[in-house]
């Protein structure tokens, strides 16, 4: 049994630092990661990318120019060019060897696989540092999850859900449209979310918050899956999911995740 499945078991809901703790230091940096491990949570996610010469890092968007100060696109530099940009307060973007060093043994790990195409690496550094145990790997993509299944049942898989084009969710022009779209959904997706689960082969979703429903919750688990839920700020809402009885809770300020 994977890490995350015994600790799934215990019915509590996981504190998942979101990007290390995005709300409290430069994301996605080995700043942000210690301080979610001065915290305490139970796991980090972060997002790994691959760069023009192969090498992984951590970064969450592929336009450099959102969380750097460089321009064009990390699949368009090299390692060596990623590695001269500030993300944030001087901090440098870090390749995925070096978060890994950083976690391993003191957390559970959420890889967030942005992009298909470099499973394989991925898996081979989370076996390379012996976390293999320890880590779930969750995507939009349902053909990057059964890669990642071919390649190590052992570790645990969530297919994540919707897709936050453009960051439209944060867009207040598209408030009235974007609320319209997760009524629809929101209706819909107790029909749906097990197709989406077996279509990847995964052991569990990743969820946005304003999505789940108590229904939704229970049909997850009445079929044996896990429900993770993505990116919560508030304590309020923090507690009215850990109420619903979800797995996990991701939020860019897991210091409100400390609480109950």
């Amino acid at each position: 049994m994977n890490a995350w499945q015994a600790r799934f078991a215990s019915r509590r809901s996981l504190r998942i630092g979101h990007r290390g703790a995005a709300g409290l230091a430069p994301q996605n940096t080995l700043r942000a990661f210690q301080r979610a491990l001065d915290l305490g949570v139970d796991a980090v996610e972060f997002d790994v990318r691959q760069t023009r010469d192969g090498a992984l890092v951590v970064i969450h968007s592929e336009e450099l120019a959102e969380t750097t100060n460089g321009r064009g696109l990390v699949g368009e530099r090299t390692l060596a060019e990623i590695r001269q940009l500030d993300a944030g307060q001087g901090e440098r973007i870090p390749t995925l060897n070096e978060v890994l060093d950083l976690l391993k043994g003191k957390v559970l790990l959420d890889v967030d696989l942005k992009r298909p195409g470099y499973e394989e690496q991925v898996v081979t550094a989370l076996r390379d540092h012996g976390v293999d145990d320890d880590a779930l790997i969750n995507s939009l993509t349902a053909e990057s999850l059964r890669r990642v299944r071919a390649l190590s049942p052992a570790i645990v898989t969530a297919i994540s859900y919707p897709e936050d084009k453009g960051g439209a969710s944060t867009k207040p022009y598209l408030a009235p449209a974007v609320t319209a779209a997760l009524a629809i959904m929101r209706k819909t997706l107790p029909g749906r979310i097990g197709g989406m689960i077996r279509q990847a082969a995964a052991d569990g979703i990743m969820l946005y918050y304003r999505l789940v429903t108590p229904n939704i919750v229970d049909v997850v688990h009445r079929a044996g899956w896990f429900i993770g839920i993505w990116t919560v700020d508030d304590a309020v809402t923090i507690a009215r999911l850990r109420a619903m009885g979800v797995d996990s809770i991701t939020s860019n300020r897991p210091d409100l995740l400390m609480t109950g």
